[in-house]
C-alpha cells in the first residue's frame, strides 16, 4: 500500500482517492500488486457538475435586490506542486448558491448577528449574509485565497462589515478562535 501524495487521500478503509485537477473531482485509485496506481471502475464519490450555471459578473445573481459579483478565481490557482489539496477556493459551489438564497429567504438567521464563515472560497455565503443584514462577517480561508476574498468584498461594497482573515479551520492555531481576533459568539456556517 502506497502512502498518499499531495492531492491524494486514503480513507480509514484503505481506499485511495486522487483529485483530478482537470475534472475537478475525486477519483478512486486501484493499487495493483506492484503498488502502481491504476484507474478504478468503482463509482466516483464526487458531486455532479454545476447545477447553477451563473456568471457572477453582476448580471445574473442577486441577493436582496443587489447583484452579487465575484472575481474570476483562475489567478488564485497555485502550481500543482505547491498544493496540499486541490485548490477549490476559486469554485462557486452549488451549496453556496443554495445557502445564499436560503439566507435571502430567511434573513432572521443572520440579521444583526456576527457570522464567521469557514473555508469561504469566493465568499458568496458570507457576502450574502452581509447583504441579508449580518452585523459583522469574517470570511476565512487559506492564505492563497485571500486575494480572491478581498476582491469579492471590494466588488460587492461590503468592506464596512465584512473582512477576510487567514484561518486553516482543519488545523487552527490554539487559542485562535474565541480570542480578541475572533471573539465568540458567531453564527457559524460551513459549506463548500
Amino acid at each position: 500500500m502506497t502512502s498518499p501524495g499531495p492531492r491524494e487521500h486514503r480513507s480509514a478503509d484503505g481506499t485511495l482517492r486522487r483529485f483530478n485537477m482537470k475534472l475537478m473531482q475525486w477519483e478512486v485509485v486501484v493499487e495493483n500488486s506492484e503498488n502502481t496506481p491504476g484507474k478504478s471502475d468503482a463509482p466516483l464519490l464526487a458531486l455532479p457538475g454545476k447545477q447553477y450555471p451563473l456568471k457572477f459578473d453582476g448580471s445574473d445573481f442577486h441577493i436582496n435586490g443587489k447583484f452579487v459579483r465575484l472575481p474570476n478565481g483562475a489567478a488564485s490557482r497555485r502550481d500543482p506542486q505547491d498544493q496540499q489539496d486541490a485548490d477549490t477556493a476559486d469554485s462557486v459551489w452549488d451549496s453556496s448558491v443554495v445557502l445564499a438564497k436560503l439566507l435571502e429567504n430567511n434573513p432572521d438567521l443572520v440579521r444583526g448577528k456576527r457570522v464567521l464563515e469557514l473555508g469561504s472560497g469566493t465568499g458568496l455565503g458570507g457576502i450574502s449574509a452581509a447583504l441579508c443584514g449580518a452585523q459583522e462577517v469574517v470570511l476565512t480561508d487559506l492564505p492563497y485565497a485571500m486575494p480572491l476574498l478581498r476582491k469579492s468584498i471590494e466588488l460587492n461594497g461590503v468592506a464596512d462589515r465584512v473582512k477576510a482573515e487567514v484561518l486553516d479551520w482543519a488545523n487552527p492555531p490554539v487559542g485562535h478562535l474565541g480570542s480578541a481576533r475572533f471573539p465568540i459568539p458567531y453564527s457559524v456556517w460551513r459549506f463548500r
